[in-house]
């Protein structure tokens, strides 16, 4: 989707699964606190749906590697899951409900992401979307295997409520920021 619009695209992940994927995204295994990239380096960083996967407490650091390889007028898109009235229904947290330490899919707070990205990114616009609908399309999962209308009906019940605000009932949110 992205290619048509970059001159240079690459797809990161500390899963060796990035090593497959379209052949227009330059594909590189690495973490998030250790980019593989010089000072400068991007635009745009596209950082979707990370944030809370990673290792609790590392998150200040991977915005900070995320912001180094960003260049002066550059700019960063984020998603991540809302801390809103439904963030209980992730069943991808589960885990870390039930007391295992450093395991789940953490939620984020507006306040919480202005603390992350303080003296890093000013934010220029921030958006809490997705409610009921979405959380029960995510527990709907996504597998190879699933039939062409369970992934329709997944995108459908995603599509039509990420695109309103629902304040903090909202499931995820979204932002744009620009390198300070």
């Amino acid at each position: 989707m992205w290619a048509p619009k970059c001159e240079q695209l690459y797809g990161v992940d500390v899963a060796d699964a990035v090593r497959h994927g379209p052949r227009q995204v330059a594909r590189v295994q690495a973490s998030a606190v250790a980019l593989p990239f010089a000072a400068g380096t991007f635009d745009t960083v596209v950082f979707s749906e990370v944030l809370e996967h990673l290792p609790a407490g590392t998150e200040r650091r991977a915005l900070e590697e995320l912001r180094r390889v960003i260049a002066p007028q550059g700019h960063l898109l984020l998603t991540t899951p809302h801390k809103g009235w439904f963030a209980w229904l992730d069943p991808m947290d589960a885990r870390r409900r039930m007391g295992f330490a450093d395991a789940g899919h953490r939620h984020y707070t507006r306040d919480e992401i202005e603390s992350l990205l303080c003296g890093l990114f000013e934010i220029e616009v921030f958006e809490r979307c997705g409610l009921l609908l979405y959380p029960l399309s995510v527990a709907l999962g996504f597998r190879s295997n699933q039939s062409r209308f369970l992934l329709r009906l997944r995108s459908l019940l995603s599509a039509r409520e990420y695109r309103r605000d629902f304040g903090s009932a909202s499931y995820n949110l979204m932002l744009v920021a620009s390198a300070v």
